[in-house]
């Protein structure tokens, strides 16, 4: 048999190739992609000419992958894996040479982002003393402004300490989250949800505070007796059908054994979100800081906004990286 040719595919191709195999329509592939709906099918139509064989089954609707598709999804998806992390390391060894590094990042990256950032740090940076604290946003500033943290990744605050360089990395929607099965359709008013308990996130942390500004800004007073801090008692609590919350996808993302017991809806207003950044204290250059960033740019792609954006495709213009 002869080989493959693999001399025509393009990296965009694959990744064309892969988000369409999750939302299954050419349109919400394009607009994850940034590109127009024709340009997307253009890629589809040259890698399945290069390879030889059909990908897509174009005569259904949603658009899936055939049998030799699914097949090869499963290695492009790794191979594609292997090329980010390769092109992450190899930005990250122009900080080959530091000696010292203390990073702090929020919790909600616990589970999906921190675990390969530190592992491709420790990889790289083999003569470097690492620490690394994962906290809430307003104890990550709090190191961040006396000077006990080199970077941090948290959200955005109103204002920062004078010293505190900002360099933007998502853009995390305000949804609800709900009981699997609770909801047919989203909700058309918050007062629609009355029948189940609001969990209020504290405010004693950014998330809680910002979710009850802009609640009092919109006069909406949603009774809640139960206040938590803890995001994953908040999807504990959900999961076992006692009430539903205002959260984010990268809130959502870092509940892992809750989200399969959980659901996701659009907020009944638009327009609202957080930012998470990374920050940096005095003492270090711009240059490290955009390493760094666009590093964890690219692991929030792949580890929060693709999967995301796949399986709601109508969080695809709002949950977006920020350059």
């Amino acid at each position: 048999m002869p080989d493959t040719p693999i001399t025509n595919v393009s990296t965009r191709a694959l990744e064309v190739f892969v988000s369409l195999a999750g939302t299954g329509s050419l349109q919400d592939t394009a607009r994850t992609l940034g590109m127009s709906a024709s340009t997307a099918s253009q890629q589809i139509r040259k890698l399945e000419a290069a390879l030889g064989y059909a990908l897509i089954d174009h005569a259904r609707r949603p658009l899936e992958p055939t049998p030799a598709g699914y097949t090869y999804l499963l290695h492009v998806r790794k191979a594609l894996g292997q090329l980010r992390q390769g092109a992450i390391a190899a930005s990250l060894t122009d900080l080959s040479s530091l000696q010292r590094l203390r990073l702090g990042i929020i919790d909600d990256f616990d589970s999906e982002v921190s675990p390969r950032l530190i592992t491709t740090l420790v990889a790289t940076l083999a003569r470097c003393e690492l620490s690394l604290l994962t906290a809430p946003s307003n104890q990550i500033l709090a190191a961040l402004a006396a000077r006990k943290l080199d970077f941090g990744v948290a959200a955005r605050a109103d204002e920062t300490s004078e010293g505190i360089i900002e360099a933007p990395l998502l853009r995390d929607p305000f949804v609800v989250a709900v009981p699997r099965g609770r909801l047919a359709e989203p909700p058309s008013s918050l007062q629609a949800l009355a029948e189940l308990p609001f969990l209020r996130y504290g405010e004693q942390h950014f998330l809680g505070r910002q979710i009850a500004t802009e609640l009092a800004w919109r006069s909406l007073n949603l009774a809640g007796r139960i206040s938590l801090d803890s995001n994953q008692a908040m999807f504990g609590l959900i999961a076992a059908g006692e009430g539903w919350t205002i959260t984010t996808p990268l809130g959502f993302a870092s509940a892992r054994r809750f989200r399969n017991r959980v659901d996701l809806h659009p907020l009944p207003f638009t327009g609202f979100s957080r930012v998470i950044s990374l920050y940096r204290a005095d003492g270090w250059s711009d240059d490290v800081l955009a390493i760094i960033a666009e590093s964890l740019r690219e692991s929030l792609r792949e580890r929060i906004v693709a999967p995301n954006v796949a399986s709601r495709p109508w969080l695809a213009d709002v949950l977006t990286t920020v350059s």
